[in-house]
């Protein structure tokens, strides 16, 4: 009888080859220590990952997403220091290998566009002035040494949206933004957006990214200040989960479930679906 045929060896982690790649391999390599460090009761080793070839884009979604999950998360009082140590193991491994080390930049990039979302938007919602006068301070924000919005209109370098890991922006239309009339005052920001996101990113075009006509496009988000959208994030990701799975089956519900990103827990982002009209039709109390 012929003998069995040799073991194959594991994925290598090549592109292509089903492999995790660097960004997979340092993101399970720091979490798995984290796990068992937050088993043990203590904070987790540094621990470096082990070699990969490549990074994976669907890999770094999960890490974008995982990395704002823990640094909300990591607030509590009750829970804070396990996140934090999971925080930093996973932070720990995505600095052990280069495209783990470039994604980690990039969430730096990430938070300080969120802070000057936050920034603007506490300041003109203690400013108690009329809608008016808030919308045209919030577009002299993005003038040079105006405010904190001023590095945001132009980027230099295309930065993924914490809230879409799928859309890629390089810099904001100031002209566009405006102030809701609302007691919360949220703010729109609208983004020069990547009609196709930089390789790696993963993912198609968002229901509120829009051409421009010039190989272009937008993106709008809304920020919100002293609302807590952890519940919000929770059921519009299931709502997407169910789209998807029906979409599976051949039923398509034609849904449109924006996004929702908790960014503190009083602080978060909101796509903002582009307009619409509505059937012809449509009787006028269920024109939204």
């Amino acid at each position: 009888a012929a003998p069995p045929p040799p073991p194959q060896p594991p994925p290598t982690g090549r592109a292509g080859s089903g492999g995790l790649g660097e960004v997979g391999t340092a993101l399970l390599g720091g979490l798995s220590h984290a796990v068992r460090g937050s088993i043990g009761g203590a904070a987790p080793p540094a621990a470096p990952a082990p070699p990969a070839a490549a990074a994976g884009g669907g890999f770094s979604e999960l890490a974008i997403s995982l990395h704002w999950y823990i640094s909300l998360e990591r607030r509590d009082p009750r829970h804070g220091p396990h996140y934090a140590a999971v925080y930093d193991a996973l932070h720990v491994g995505l600095a052990a290998t280069p495209a783990g080390a470039a994604l980690r930049s990039m969430l730096r990039r990430q938070e300080a566009l969120v802070g000057a979302l936050s920034a603007a938007a506490q300041a003109l919602k203690a400013a108690g002035e009329s809608r008016p006068k808030r919308i045209a301070r919030l577009q002299a924000m993005f003038e040079k040494d105006a405010g904190p919005l001023a590095p945001l209109r132009s980027l230099d370098a295309p930065l993924i949206l914490p809230l879409d890991p799928t859309a890629a922006v390089v810099g904001a239309l100031p002209e566009r933004s405006t102030v809701f009339k609302s007691a919360l005052s949220p703010i729109s920001v609208t983004f020069r957006a990547l009609l196709r996101p930089p390789a790696g990113s993963g993912g198609g075009a968002s229901s509120s990214t829009s051409s421009d006509g010039g190989g272009g496009g937008s993106y709008a988000i809304i920020f919100k200040s002293g609302d807590d959208l952890r519940q919000d994030q929770m059921v519009l990701a299931m709502l997407r989960l169910m789209d998807s799975l029906l979409r599976a089956q051949g039923l398509d519900l034609q849904l449109t479930a924006y996004r929702v990103l908790a960014t503190a827990p009083s602080e978060g982002m909101v796509e903002r679906v582009a307009a619409f009209a509505p059937p012809p039709g449509l009787p006028k109390e269920q024109r939204g």
